[in-house]
C-alpha cells in the first residue's frame, strides 16, 4: 500500500508472502504515532489481510477498526496511526 497523507506521505509498504508484525521500525522509526508492533498482516498467495496489533494509535480498513484480520482489496483506504495508504495489489 503506498501512504498519500500523515508523516508516512510518499511511502510504499511491499508484503512479501507470510505473516509479519509491522511497526515503527518498520515504517518510520522517527513517527512515535506509529506503535512499536502497530498491526499484523498476512500475505497467503496473493491475498493481504491486515489486523491491528493492540497498537495506541488504531489501524482501520475503511472506517472499521481492523481488530480481527481484514481481507484487503484494491483500492481500500488504510488508516495506520493517522497515516492514511491506499492498497493497490501489486
Amino acid at each position: 500500500f503506498c501512504f498519500g497523507a500523515g508523516s508516512l506521505t510518499g511511502t510504499t509498504f511491499r508484503a512479501p508472502e507470510g505473516i509479519y508484525c509491522v511497526g515503527r521500525n518498520q515504517l518510520s522509526p522517527g513517527d512515535y504515532t506509529v506503535s512499536r508492533q502497530h498491526f499484523t498482516v498476512a500475505c497467503v498467495n496473493g491475498n493481504l489481510f491486515l489486523q491491528d496489533a493492540g497498537s495506541a494509535n488504531k489501524t482501520y480498513v475503511g472506517n472499521q477498526l481492523a481488530d480481527s484480520p481484514v481481507q484487503l482489496l484494491a483500492g481500500q483506504q488504510i488508516t495506520i496511526a493517522g497515516n492514511i495508504a491506499t492498497y493497490t495489489s501489486n
